[in-house]
């Protein structure tokens, strides 16, 4: 079969995951953070759904604070149930390894930010930790 030699848009292999994360494994913009502690696929509605964990983790931290998530849904994978029509099945997503910084909080109490990265880290699909900037 002809395959051509350039197409305008290529999809993306899902490849393996392993090792540990070299860029985005420390603080940048908060002082908490949650820490993925294994690697993982976390899709589109487990990053920002109107029910995970932006909403936990806001109804905990209330006005007082700010929050940033520090993942990009930069791969696409599909998945398509048993007898449904074709083309309706695109999740984005985003390949996370280990040490990579998730999610990060600033302007609220520690009592409050464990409190929120641990609803957070609830909805996620990967084993995470919590951690602080005087860790380091």
């Amino acid at each position: 079969m002809l395959m051509p030699k350039r197409v305008k848009h290529r999809k993306q292999q899902r490849g393996r995951m392993g090792g540990s994360a070299t860029r985005g494994a420390e603080l940048a913009f908060g002082d908490f953070g949650l820490k993925a502690l294994e690697p993982g696929w976390v899709t589109n509605t487990q990053i920002e759904p109107r029910v995970s964990r932006s909403t936990a983790m806001s109804s905990v931290a209330g006005r007082c604070g700010s929050g940033s998530s520090r993942q990009a849904r930069d791969r696409e994978a599909r998945r398509d149930p048993h007898g449904q029509r074709q083309g309706q099945s695109r999740i984005l997503g985003c390949g996370r390894e280990t040490g990579r910084i998730l999610f990060e909080l600033e302007g609220i109490t520690a009592q409050l930010a464990n409190e929120a990265l641990r609803l957070g880290a609830s909805k996620l699909p990967i084993k995470t930790k919590i951690v602080h900037r005087q860790e380091y």
